[in-house]
């Protein structure tokens, strides 16, 4: 790969220094990504076209942040801040594509749409959403959308699970007590917008790794979920569960 050929920063003035010195790491990043074994200042000055102490400054930082290592006098190399964030990356790209088969076949067996999230600040973010075709009415959740305490009940079970590890016993205790009854949480309503669902956690020892909900019309949830759409989560967690144990 060529690291040189986008070194026009010097000659774009219009460009935020900012911006400039932001794409300078990035490109230094890149190359220790690629490089084999730990690139020197002078080695990566002259791939990139730039001075030796402009390197030297950006190194220090990226040293500095955790995203690159020195070794010894041998050079640098990605630091462990940046390999831990791509090992998340790829945990959750394999978790995705180990998850989905058993979402298609939830969604295919309910005939309603199923996200799969994960546990965030603010309760849970989706990640996947399948849409069945047979649905009375299309239902989509855009990945990256919010699910946020209280109202959504994948966003409540993993506060749930955050409290029982700190110990505490919050306003979530009826989520709490409501799964070891059922194994899941549900709302009829999450936003009074006649909407509702279901939701489940897939686990790993005592904290939620994702959450799988199905989502439907309020009227459908109504007076309170039927064992059959409990038992379909459920089977589905279980499915996965299994895969991600193994």
């Amino acid at each position: 790969m060529n690291f040189a050929h986008r070194n026009k920063e010097e000659e774009s003035p219009a460009n935020d220094a900012g911006v400039r010195s932001v794409e300078t790491a990035v490109r230094i990043l890149e190359l220790l990504a690629h490089h084999v074994g730990p690139a020197r200042v002078t080695d990566i000055a002259l791939r990139l076209s730039l001075g030796k102490p402009r390197v030297c400054r950006h190194l220090s930082t990226l040293e500095s942040m955790g995203l690159a290592r020195k070794v010894g006098r041998q050079g640098y190399v990605f630091g462990e801040r940046l390999t831990h964030m791509a090992h998340h990356v790829l945990r959750e790209r394999t978790l995705g594509e180990i998850v989905r088969p058993a979402l298609e076949a939830l969604c295919e067996e309910t005939g309603q749409t199923v996200t799969w999230s994960v546990p965030s600040q603010e309760g849970a973010v989706v990640l996947q959403c399948f849409e069945s075709s047979r649905a009375s009415m299309s239902i989509s959740v855009k990945a990256g959308t919010a699910l946020r305490y209280p109202h959504s009940p994948a966003a409540r079970l993993a506060r749930s699970f955050q409290a029982a590890a700190r110990g505490d016993e919050d306003v979530t205790r009826q989520s709490w007590s409501r799964y070891h009854e059922l194994g899941v949480d549900y709302e009829i309503d999450t936003q009074r917008t006649g909407l509702g669902g279901i939701a489940a956690p897939v686990l790993s020892g005592d904290s939620v790794l994702g959450l799988v909900s199905l989502v439907m019309s309020s009227r459908l949830l109504m007076p309170k979920p039927s064992s059959q759409l409990i038992g379909a989560l459920r089977r589905c967690v279980a499915v996965i569960q299994e895969s991600v144990d193994q």
